[in-house]
């Protein structure tokens, strides 16, 4: 990465540009681009940037979900901004409500002072609930785990009191590193994330590339429907065995699962699994230690997979939701254009209807089921999956104390009764006038609770 920054800084020298990289910004600064590819926002550092507003894309799209991984303030999707803003300029962010401010005012400023420290308040009152259990008013518990990309977000997560990594995106090791990470590479970073968290599960998931992270070389019209995650790696059977073998031999130090993204077919879970099969036997010739009970997942995001989920549950030891990729090709809408970004909507009857089709067929067939999707980051999608019957949950570090309040105040039963009406409703717009209502009548405990998200565009 260093030797990549040197030579683009010489790059930009030589071709007169004067613009700065990520990586030297002043501390304070909120970054205002028309977008900002994955590889490029993984260079966000928290302690400098403080803030990201982008003129394309949504609060589902990858860019944004690492900022909220790094806890910074983004908003998406708002249209043309950058002919208006000026380096140096004086800008609001505020991701509750997806508005970025230019020049605020002395009043405005107060009023957000204010609201800041309220905030800070409240989220300090939810630090007593890291330890506690994830049980739900009726007595079920849930396995309240994290999403993560970085060991550092591993180690909030555990200071959060995460049960586990639910999903733990490696592809940013090759977008970070611009090369494929080798074996040992690998090896190192998921054998400490599986220490960290022993004897929780850590699940990770084989590298998603493709879509909008874009790989050099590839060129497509349509990214996010062409050589994207389980189809590229199953062509790079290179890059596929280095991760495998790396992610088997993690599973000796800690509880270690592994998942693979974005599988359509019964034929790509299986050859996933032969080539699991295969790692194996590289390692069992080098001598080298592995879980002989390691198990094998599938990430129910296209509608196929989510309609097969009787037949995939046959063949793997549990399922888990992606609920932006299953919500983006069940709508057909594309999560990361801000032009059709109004229709995407998790909340829409046939992504309900998807969803608890996955988890009654896990069921049927004797595995769990969790969610690693927004879906299960927000209250509305929260009380949805509990009243659906999910088993685990996993969301950002920094929700996890806020997500256990929800859970501890939710009775399963209540919520299932929310769930068959709003399963009976026809638009996403009938389903939200249906939760704010129940909500208000059922759950009026919850009423406090926000999460740290965009609620904007």
């Amino acid at each position: 990465m260093d030797i990549a920054d040197v030579s683009n800084r010489v790059m930009r020298h030589l071709l007169g540009d004067d613009s700065r990289s990520l990586l030297e910004v002043a501390p304070g600064t909120v970054v205002v681009a028309h977008d900002l590819p994955p590889s490029e926002a993984a260079l966000l550092d928290p302690r400098k940037v403080v803030g990201l507003v982008l003129e394309a894309g949504g609060k589902t799209s990858h860019t944004a979900i690492m900022a909220k991984a790094k806890e910074i303030t983004a908003v998406a999707g708002t249209g043309p901004l950058c002919e208006t803003v000026t380096d140096g300029q004086r800008v609001f962010v505020d991701g509750y409500r997806g508005l970025a401010i230019l020049n605020p005012s002395a009043n405005r400023l107060r009023a957000y002072d204010d609201e800041i420290e309220r905030r800070r308040v409240y989220r300090e009152s939810l630090s007593a609930l890291t330890t506690s259990a994830p049980v739900t008013k009726d007595g079920r518990t849930i396995d309240l785990s994290a999403n993560i990309e970085f060991i550092a977000e591993a180690r909030a997560a555990r200071k959060y009191g995460a049960r586990g990594i639910g999903l733990f995106r490696t592809e940013y090791m090759y977008l970070a590193k611009r090369r494929p990470p080798t074996e040992e590479e690998q090896f190192l970073v998921y054998a400490e994330v599986a220490k960290l968290f022993k004897p929780y599960p850590v699940i990770i998931r084989t590298f998603d590339l493709g879509g909008d992270k874009v790989l050099a070389g590839y060129t497509e019209a349509n990214p996010f429907l062409g050589l994207r995650a389980i189809r590229l790696t199953l062509g790079r059977l290179d890059l596929f065995g280095d991760q495998l073998r790396a992610i088997l031999r993690a599973s000796a130090f800690g509880n270690v699962k592994v998942m693979f993204p974005m599988v359509s077919t019964i034929e790509e879970l299986r050859r996933a699994k032969l080539e699991v099969e295969r790692a194996k036997e590289v390692l069992k010739a080098r001598g080298v230690e592995f879980d002989p009970d390691f198990e094998v997942g599938v990430m129910v995001e296209t509608p196929s997979a989510a309609i097969m989920a009787d037949r995939l549950a046959q063949e793997c030891s549990f399922l888990s939701i992606g609920s932006n990729d299953l919500t983006q090709y069940t709508l057909a809408v594309d999560r990361g254009n801000e032009h059709v970004a109004k229709l995407f909507d998790h909340l829409h009857p046939a992504v309900l209807y998807l969803i608890k089709k996955t988890i009654d067929a896990a069921h049927q067939q004797g595995i769990w089921v969790g969610m690693c999707g927004e879906f299960a980051s927000d209250l509305p999608g929260m009380l949805m999956l509990l009243g659906m019957g999910v088993d685990e949950m996993s969301v950002s570090p920094g929700m996890i104390p806020e997500a256990k309040g929800i859970i501890r105040n939710i009775d399963t039963g209540v919520a299932a009764e929310v769930v068959a009406q709003a399963l009976k409703l026809g638009t996403a717009l009938e389903v939200q006038r249906l939760l704010r209502r129940e909500m208000d009548r059922k759950f009026p405990q919850l009423t406090g609770f926000q999460f740290e998200e965009n609620k904007g565009k």
